[in-house]
């Protein structure tokens, strides 16, 4: 993934590029972009070679930037854009993301990474959203009445949305399955 195609989700993402001639002087391969409703600030920078000193020394220097603009770093993420690299590379270069000196860091090698960020969400790109429920009656279908019965609690208690927990669905179990079995065999 190269800047251009980052800057380009970033912008479906709201996040909008402003500020650039807070790093005009020295710092002109910057870009600062900022989200609106989010109040997050992305500082972007597209590295040809991986140094983990360097990426920390610009880190750095951005942080104090951001500092002298009152900027808030607490809500400001430096995002690494990094070459395609070997998968054992590729480990090495995550690493920096652990290093909590400066801000908090992405590392991205492809888009899939972009998406690791936690307020970057996946674009429906079809246009087309996912019906669970109609699905999952689709997938999960049965001749058996106590199963059918099962799955349609399943989704009267939001058992697609929410998570219920393991001892109420144990119960459920015993009460619908276990008891059938024990008057059967009687």
């Amino acid at each position: 993934m190269n800047k251009s195609e980052l800057l380009e989700v970033l912008d479906r993402q709201k996040f909008i590029v402003k500020n650039t001639e807070m790093f005009q002087k020295n710092y002109k391969e910057f870009v600062y972009c900022y989200n609106y409703e989010k109040k997050i600030s992305l500082i972007v920078k597209e590295y040809e070679q991986f140094s983990q000193s360097s990426i920390v020394e610009d880190v750095m220097q951005v942080r104090m930037l951001l500092r002298a603009n009152e900027i808030n770093i607490w809500n400001s993420y430096y995002i690494i854009l990094a070459p395609r690299l070997s998968e054992q590379a590729e480990k090495k270069i995550y690493s920096i993301e652990r290093n909590p000196k400066g801000l908090r860091k992405y590392v991205i090698t492809n888009e899939r990474d972009l998406y690791r960020i936690p307020f970057i969400k996946l674009e429906q790109s079809s246009g087309i959203l996912l019906n669970f429920e109609s699905s999952f009656n689709d997938i999960l279908s049965s001749n058996d009445q106590d199963v059918i019965k099962f799955l349609e609690w399943i989704m009267e208690s939001q058992g697609d949305t929410i998570e219920i927990k393991k001892s109420i669905i144990k119960d459920k179990i015993t009460k619908s399955f276990v008891r059938t079995g024990l008057d059967e065999i009687r």
